[in-house]
C-alpha cells in the first residue's frame, strides 16, 4: 500500500470540499466527550455533565475553556445553594457559571459574553444610560435582597463598604451579570441594560477566588 499516495488523495479531497463544509470539520482533542457544555446532556438535562472531574476536564479541553475562578457557596432563587466554578474561554471572551450541588451532576446556569474582569469593571459601566431608576424598573427578576437602584448607585454604595468587582458580562436578553465580593460575602448583581436598573439576585458566603485574570 502506497501511504504517500493515500495521503495525497485525502489532501486533494479536502481541497475539493466546499468552504462551508471544510469549516464544519473540527477535530476534537477528546472526541469521545461532548464538544461543549451547551451540547452536553446528562439525565435528560442540557448543559449538564456527570459529577466527575475527568469528564469536566475533557469537555473543557474540547471547548477550549480554562478554570478562571470559583466561589465556595452561592445561593440563587433559580439554582439554589451551590459551589460555583467559573469556566472561561480566553480567545472568545465568554464563560460559564457551573454549579456543583453534590447531586451527581454539574450544570451551567449562565453563559456570560463580553467578559470584563476586576479593574475593567467600574461603577461607570452604564454611564451612557440616561434613565432615572424607579422601583417598577426593578421587577424583572426575583430579588435575593430588597435593594433597587441604578448600577452606579448600587455599586458605589457597595464599593464604599469594601466590596470589589470580580467580573461582569452580558447574559443575553438585554441583561448583564456582575459578581462583587469581599472576604466574607459576595453578591450577584443583575442589571437591565436599557435602564441600568440593578438588583441582587444571588448571595454568597465567602469571597470569589481568582485563578486567572
Amino acid at each position: 500500500m502506497d501511504i504517500q499516495k493515500i495521503l495525497l488523495e485525502l489532501a486533494f479531497l479536502a481541497l475539493c470540499l466546499p468552504v462551508s463544509a471544510q469549516s464544519q470539520i473540527k477535530v476534537l482533542p477528546l472526541p469521545a466527550f461532548p464538544a461543549s457544555f451547551e451540547v452536553a446532556e446528562y439525565q435528560g438535562q442540557k448543559g449538564c455533565i456527570t459529577d466527575d472531574t475527568r469528564y469536566k476536564f475533557a469537555v473543557m479541553e474540547n471547548e477550549g475553556l480554562h478554570l478562571a475562578g470559583m466561589h465556595p457557596l452561592l445561593d440563587t432563587a433559580k439554582t439554589g445553594v451551590h459551589i460555583m466554578n467559573y469556566l472561561y474561554h480566553p480567545k472568545k471572551n465568554y464563560g460559564y457559571t457551573l454549579s456543583f450541588k453534590s447531586d451527581g451532576k454539574q450544570c451551567i446556569y449562565n453563559k456570560i459574553n463580553n467578559m470584563k474582569f476586576r479593574n475593567r469593571v467600574t461603577t461607570n459601566l452604564f454611564s451612557d444610560v440616561e434613565h432615572k431608576v424607579t422601583e417598577a424598573d426593578c421587577n424583572f427578576d426575583v430579588k435575593a435582597v430588597n435593594l433597587c437602584g441604578s448600577f452606579k448607585a448600587v455599586t458605589t454604595r457597595m464599593t464604599k463598604a469594601g466590596y470589589k468587582f470580580d467580573w461582569s458580562g452580558n447574559i443575553g436578553n438585554g441583561f448583564t451579570l456582575t459578581l462583587i465580593s469581599k472576604s466574607e460575602q459576595s453578591f450577584y448583581l443583575k442589571t437591565k441594560d436599557s435602564t441600568a436598573a440593578t438588583i441582587i439576585t444571588g448571595v454568597g458566603k465567602g469571597a470569589y477566588k481568582h485563578y486567572v485574570h
